[in-house]
């Protein structure tokens, strides 16, 4: 199984900063420790991550190629983050 996932950044660095990142992996729970890692130097570094949007895929080139298209689509990033909205605390958005 390959998931598509969102993580949602709990450091904020202005009140205007609400960053997100896309990711897929066959091990979420793996992926977001190494996101959340001290370690870690990539994008997400210097940052705390949870988990805000989960999607379930049996082949990873279906999840890779969703995961592509919420990056490069806008349209359909905002239908995700409808989702996400109707699930999350006003206050988290």
């Amino acid at each position: 199984m390959y998931f598509v996932y969102v993580l949602k950044s709990l450091t904020l660095r202005s009140p205007r900063d609400k960053k997100y990142y896309i990711g897929y992996s066959s091990n979420v729970l793996y992926r977001i420790s190494q996101h959340n890692s001290i370690l870690n130097t990539g994008y997400t570094r210097g940052r705390s991550w949870k988990l805000v949007y989960l999607e379930a895929y049996r082949s990873q080139a279906v999840a890779l190629d969703r995961e592509r298209k919420l990056k490069q689509y806008g349209n359909v990033w905002q239908g995700v983050m409808r989702r996400i909205k109707e699930s999350l605390d006003p206050f988290e958005l």
